[in-house]
Order: structure tokens, then C-alpha cells, then sequence
């Protein structure tokens, strides 16, 4: 099967919280279909999942007109969206496919295959299997490839809410020996509801917390998790999509549009060597040997680096007031979070020695380990925090802008940040901001705890003004500090 083109919104709907990553609904998703753990179907989930539905369309009898929405998965995973396709072509496997389109939704009709809670209107009421009518069973409203012409008259129901009834138990078991990362559709039985005729094959109707509560880790819920038939909540996540993707689109408009005015300017600064400085606030941090192929570490840059992170202390000074005034209320110019959000914060004590943060800083500035400027980020959040975006999304071209001058801005705040443990006497743990935040927290910092920023929170505030209002961020993070 032809893969489907590259997948629109996907950087704006995971950073945005509004979906998690595709790799990690996939995790979730097979712990609960374990039948479903197969090499070439996670290879087909990742190149086909998508962020919006198809539009719907219907003729003037009210008739769906798409030849694209699949009858076995309905192009939608357990609240996750697919690149649409014919049931024919659908990849799931042929002998779980009743057991999906029994446990994929509440409620299915076997002759339109809507998934609507309650079906009472069927535009196929008045048709009939022709397969069940050649072979002498009868009339019989469902359509062949519903596989339920081996079952009697009758018994659709039946073995429905058995297959129902397994999945249930299997999601509150396995919730119940680890929590589970992602609420998706139809993890349990919805509330219970007075009986009426239905077209099709309704809800599972037993009383509340018959299969016992799930349990879900923090930071679960995903509005974009929405199965196909609650069209106005979709149509609510498309339209955010839309707007967050406008405001991402601008933002790197505006990006480009400064750094280009100053490129003359860049050309010159990129024309030196990476070794032979960093920032103005700093100076120059590398020394290099005559023969240029070593950097040799500078005592004397090494104490003007330390002195620069002692005075984030200081906060008594003009400079620290006027930061206060203009970024005390900061705000982003779109939401942000983080890419990979499923991790639970490292809540313990420091577990490095002030010699060895000091020893990982100094290999990043004067000997260039790692050498790209974005391992060095990765590496210094997974030392930090015990977790780290996903380097395909933050490395992807442009993300820190069109000519990368915010990647080195945010490598020297995670390492002043780095240096600042060094200096204290008690050191907190750190976590990396989770997804759920659309605003960084600023005041989420104590003696125990602080949440640094993830490098999208860092990119999704003003470009000509981030670096300071994230200067002002460590300055009140220090007087939670003392050393």
C-alpha cells in the first residue's frame, strides 16, 4: 500500500498537548491489544497516523459519500486518526478484525458502520447481506465484511458484549499493574442508560464501576483523543490545530525576517571559529593550541564563567529591577510543552557530585563533548532531569530559527543553570516541563524542586526577548538556592 503524504499539524499538535507523540500512543495502545504488537502494523500506525479526520461528506439523501472511510477501523484507532483507507486495505490482522470493531467504539452498526453512543437513525435500515440471503439464513441487516454472517440470528449482541466485556477487564488489568500513560476511547463501559430500540449493536449497559476503576498516570487526558463520531469535539481540535499551527507559522516568519536583517552581522560572527568564543556576557570560553586541532581549557575564562553565575545572586541591581517590571507576567506567543510529555519527574535528591557537573560542563565548553551544539542540550536535560525531548522534532531546520542563533542561547541557560548546582550546598531535583503547561511555570521552583524549560517552551516566547526574561527566570531561581 502506498504510504500517505507527510503528516500536517504534527509538530503543533504535540506541543501544543493537544495529542501525544505517535510513538508513545503506540506504546499504550499495544499494551492494551497485545495481538496488535507487531513490527510491520507499528511501521504502518507511525507512517499513517494523522492529526485531523477526513472531511465528511453526504449526498442529498443524506448518504456518506467518502469511499475512504475504512468499516473494520473507521480510519480511527482507539481516538487516534489514520490516513484514510478502504476496509480492503486495512491492516488489521483479519482474524482480530471482529474483536476491533467490537471493542474500538461503545457502539457499531453492522449496516452503516456508524459508531455513534446511540444509533437511532440508519440510513441502510431497509438493506440486507446478500450473502446471508444466498445461503438461506434470511434477511438479515448487515453487510458481509461486518464477519458476523457465521454467527446465528441474534447472537451479534451477545458475542459483542463478551469481546466488550474482555477488553474491560484486560485495560483495568493491566492499569492495575502499572497505570496507564494515555486515556483512549472506550477503555471502559460508558454510564448506564435506559434501553430503547437502537439500530445496530449498542453500548455494553451494566451499572458504574462494574469492571472496577483504570488507573492512568499524570497528565493523561488528550483532548485530541476523540473517536470518529463526536464530529463537533474533532471539529473543535481542528480548528486549534489551525490556529496553533497560524501562530507557529508567524512566529517563524517574524524569526526570519530579524535574523535576516542582522545577517550581515551573523555571517560575520559564524565566520569565527566555534572555538574561539561564546557569549558577550561570558567571553571568550575556548583557547585553542597553535597547531588549531585542540581546545585547552582557560582557568581564567572557567572563573569569568563562574563569576557571570554568581551574580544571578545579585538581584539588588537596576538591571534585575527593570527585568521584573518588563517580564514579570511574560507570555508566550503560542502554547508550549513538550515533545516527548510521558515521563514521571525525577523526585529525589540530587544524584551528582559538584565535581562531576563541573567535569560535564567543562567537556561541552573546552572540549567540544559532544560536538553539536544540540547533543549538548539533550545530554545536559537527560543529566538534569532524567528525561529529554526527542532530538527528530528540536533538530528539526528552523526550530530554534532559520539561522540557529536561539539553540546556543538555550544550550547557556541549561548550562548556567548546571553551574548554579554547583555552587549551592543543597542542591534540588529538577523536571523537565511537562506537556500539559501551555505557559511556562515561573514560579514553579523550591528548595525541593524546580521545572527547568523544555527547549520549545524556550523557542515559543518572543525571539528578541527570550533570553531575558529566562535571565530573570534563573535570578529567582537562585534566591531559592542559597550557597
Amino acid at each position: 500500500m502506498a504510504l500517505s503524504k507527510p503528516v500536517p499539524y504534527e509538530e503543533v499538535a504535540v506541543t501544543s498537548g493537544l495529542f501525544p507523540s505517535k510513538e508513545a500512543f503506540w506504546k499504550d495502545f499495544v499494551r492494551r491489544r497485545p495481538r496488535l504488537d507487531q513490527p510491520t502494523l507499528r511501521h504502518w500506525f507511525l507512517k499513517n497516523a494523522r492529526f485531523t479526520m477526513e472531511e465528511q461528506r453526504y449526498d442529498q439523501q443524506g448518504r456518506y459519500t467518502a469511499k475512504m472511510r475504512c468499516a473494520i477501523c473507521s480510519n480511527n484507532w482507539s481516538g487516534f486518526p489514520v490516513a484514510p483507507h478502504s476496509a480492503d486495505n486495512c491492516p488489521i490482522p483479519k482474524d482480530y478484525q471482529l474483536r476491533f470493531i467490537a471493542t474500538n467504539t461503545p457502539a457499531v452498526c453492522l449496516a452503516c458502520f456508524g459508531r455513534p453512543e446511540f444509533h437511532v437513525s440508519c440510513r441502510k435500515h431497509d438493506e440486507f447481506c446478500k450473502r446471508c440471503r444466498a445461503d438461506g439464513k434470511g434477511i438479515r441487516n448487515h453487510v458481509p465484511m461486518a464477519r458476523v454472517c457465521h454467527l446465528k440470528r441474534g447472537e451479534e449482541e451477545e458475542l459483542f458484549n463478551e469481546l466488550r466485556v474482555e477488553h474491560y477487564e484486560r485495560v483495568r488489568d493491566i492499569s492495575n499493574k502499572e497505570p496507564l500513560a494515555i486515556q483512549m476511547e472506550n477503555d471502559k463501559p460508558m454510564k448506564p442508560y435506559f434501553r430503547r430500540d437502537f439500530f445496530g449493536i449498542p453500548p455494553l449497559n451494566v451499572p458504574l464501576g462494574t469492571y472496577g476503576p483504570v488507573h492512568y498516570k499524570q497528565n493523561s487526558y488528550f483532548q485530541g483523543i476523540i473517536p470518529v463520531y463526536k464530529d463537533v469535539d474533532r471539529d473543535l481540535v481542528d480548528h486549534m490545530l489551525r490556529d496553533y499551527q497560524k501562530a507557529k507559522t508567524d512566529q517563524l516568519a517574524e524569526q526570519k525576517a530579524e535574523e535576516e536583517d542582522k545577517l550581515d552581522l551573523v555571517r560575520k560572527v559564524e565566520s569565527v571559529s566555534l572555538i574561539e568564543g561564546s557569549s558577550a556576557e561570558t567571553g571568550k570560553l575556548y583557547e585553542k593550541e597553535e597547531s588549531g586541532s585542540k581546545i585547552t581549557f582557560s582557568v581564567q575564562k572557567w572563573n569569568e564563567l563562574i563569576r557571570h553565575v554568581d551574580s544571578l545572586w545579585i538581584t539588588d541591581t537596576k538591571e534585575v529591577e527593570e527585568l521584573r517590571i518588563r517580564f514579570s507576567d511574560a507570555k508566550p506567543v503560542m502554547p508550549c510543552g513538550t515533545f516527548d510529555g510521558f515521563y514521571t519527574p525525577r523526585d529525589l535528591t540530587y544524584d551528582f557530585t559538584k565535581d562531576q557537573l563541573e567535569k560535564v560542563v567543562k567537556e561541552m565548553m573546552f572540549e567540544d563533548k559532544p560536538k553539536e551544539t544540540l547533543d549538548k542540550i539533550l545530554a545536559l536535560q537527560m543529566l538534569l532531569t532524567g528525561q529529554s525531548e526527542q532530538k527528530k522534532y528540536i533538530g528539526a531546520e528552523g526550530f530554534f530559527g532559520w539561522l540557529g542563533t536561539g539553540e546556543q542561547d538555550y544550550f547557556e541557560l541549561l548550562r548556567d543553570f548546571t553551574i548554579m548546582l554547583t555552587r549551592v550546598s543543597n542542591p534540588p531535583y529538577a523536571r523537565l516541563q511537562s506537556v500539559d503547561k501551555k505557559e511556562f511555570p515561573f514560579h514553579e521552583h523550591s528548595k525541593r524542586g524546580i521545572t527547568i524549560p523544555s527547549a520549545n517552551c524556550y523557542i515559543s516566547y518572543k525571539l528578541d526577548t527570550r533570553k531575558e526574561i529566562f535571565k530573570l527566570w534563573l535570578h529567582n531561581v537562585a534566591q531559592t538556592m542559597p550557597k
